[in-house]
């Protein structure tokens, strides 16, 4: 998908019960991207070359997609006030997605946690891999 695109290259290494610092941190994110963007499309990057990829550490792509997800977040309105958060692709095409007040982190922190977890326990249900989920 071809557009403006800001990739983080801040991983959430937090726990659930720091929702409150993830929304706070995707706000932070948030507000960084308006200021540095680039028009980019995914199929003229390589998945080595993402910032997240470098930013985790991981030895491998396999390893990276293995460990962690990938959420997309995105204004929701084109005034800022709400945003869209989705996840990667579960099984096939399906996807989770919710709408966060960009206004209350502490709204969209908590969001954020609980779509993970039904991330992941659906993507468990469906293909039998099970990733631990992070302490509460």
């Amino acid at each position: 998908m071809a557009g403006l695109h800001y990739e983080t290259d801040r991983i959430w290494r937090g726990s659930y019960s720091d929702f409150h610092l993830l929304g706070a941190e995707v706000v932070s994110a948030c507000a960084a991207s308006e200021r540095k963007f680039h028009l980019a499309s995914r199929r003229d990057t390589k998945r080595s070359d993402w910032p997240a990829f470098q930013a985790s550490g991981a030895k491998s792509i396999r390893q990276f997609e293995s460990d962690y997800v990938r959420y997309s977040i995105e204004d929701a309105t084109g005034a800022g006030h709400f945003l869209t958060i989705e996840s990667q692709e579960i099984v096939g095409d399906i996807q989770l997605r919710a709408t966060a007040n960009a206004g209350m982190p502490l709204d969209l922190g908590d969001k954020i946690c609980r779509m993970h977890k039904y991330f992941l326990r659906w993507q468990a249900h469906q293909t039998g891999q099970y990733r631990s989920e992070p302490a509460q």
